[in-house]
């Protein structure tokens, strides 16, 4: 996830390397945070040529957004509190550094979108 910050609209071969990291860590954080692997998808649209695309997590109380660069500074990774799977309130935003860091996300997750029921989110609220 090096390529962070950077468009990468353009670029297959970085395209296609920064989705590949991106699902491995949504995998690793889907583990670490200890939400059940089946309840979870995690997709990736890479889009036309000229776009950056989008990886994303969907669980049915949580969503999690990675792209390869916001509109903002460290805003790489969006949050939403989901309800049936489908978003229910505003988006939050983290660096994608925190991505890679269970305890720092876990810490976003529970101050930002609260607990979702699995055993770390509820033992960190």
């Amino acid at each position: 996830l090096d390529i962070a910050g950077n468009s990468i609209g353009g670029n297959d071969h970085a395209k296609r390397t920064f989705h590949y990291q991106a699902r491995r860590a949504l995998t690793r954080l889907v583990e670490a945070i200890g939400l059940d692997p089946t309840d979870v998808r995690i997709t990736t649209v890479q889009g036309a040529d000229h776009e950056d695309g989008t990886t994303e997590l969907r669980h049915p109380h949580l969503a999690i957004r990675v792209v390869p660069w916001g509109f903002l500074p460290e805003s790489e990774v969006s949050i939403n509190r989901c309800r049936d799977g489908q978003d229910a309130g505003k988006p939050y935003h983290a660096p994608i550094a925190e991505l890679l860091d269970a305890d720092a996300f876990q810490r976003r997750l529970t101050a930002t979108i609260g607990d979702l029921g699995a055993p770390r989110l509820a033992v960190a609220a």
